[in-house]
């Protein structure tokens, strides 16, 4: 839906670990398209130590390969006041 919205944007997705692409490939496949600036947004409920220093680690890494490309990361997705409504949404659909 994200790539739909943002359709004149390049959008991939990327993980910390366990799965790939890592952050690392994430970003360089993003500068492989030609990108000069990139947002991390870290998909998390709140922070912790993956938003506040996991990601951030990884990015940093990667920006050191890409110093011509300004990259860096959002706050995470826990933090929005929408995401009430969409948990009360969520719980409003779920009794009928």
């Amino acid at each position: 839906m994200l790539r739909v919205r943002l359709s004149e944007e390049v959008v991939l997705t990327a993980h910390l670990d366990l799965v790939p692409p890592t952050i690392g490939e994430g970003i360089d496949a993003c500068v492989s398209t030609g990108a000069d600036r990139i947002v991390v947004h870290p998909y998390f409920l709140g922070p912790g130590r993956h938003t506040t220093r996991d990601i951030p680690d990884q990015v940093a890494l990667a920006a050191k390969r890409h110093p011509r490309v300004r990259i860096w990361v959002s706050a995470p997705l826990g933090l929005h006041p929408k995401l009430v409504d969409v948990i009360l949404d969520r719980i409003g659909s779920s009794q009928d």
